[in-house]
């Protein structure tokens, strides 16, 4: 290392070629940090994609079963209602069948 010595009034000069190699040097260093940065935050946006799509798919399982679970109870409305329909027509048979037999 050979630096120029100064006098009292200015200090030792480091010389250019020796400067621009210590930018390069802290030039390389950032780009190392910011690349270690990014490699994160890339694992971060990941695992979050990776969450997202695991509660899409949960979702959309809660999704299909309400679907089945409305389905099934729709279901059993029109089968209680045609139920109903039956004993009206019944209880009118049985309502006539009691008039004629009381006539």
């Amino acid at each position: 290392l050979h630096l120029h010595r100064g006098s009292v009034d200015s200090p030792p000069q480091i010389p250019p070629d020796l400067q621009v190699s210590r930018a390069v040097m802290q030039m390389q260093d950032k780009v190392h940090t910011d690349i270690l940065m990014l490699k994160h935050s890339q694992a971060d946006l990941l695992a979050e994609k990776t969450r997202m799509a695991s509660e899409i798919a949960m979702r959309e399982r809660d999704n299909r079963q309400l679907h089945e679970d409305l389905s099934a109870a729709e279901q059993e409305a029109r089968a209680l209602q045609q139920s109903t329909l039956s004993m009206q027509r019944r209880e009118a048979q049985l309502l006539s069948t009691r008039g004629e037999f009381e006539a």
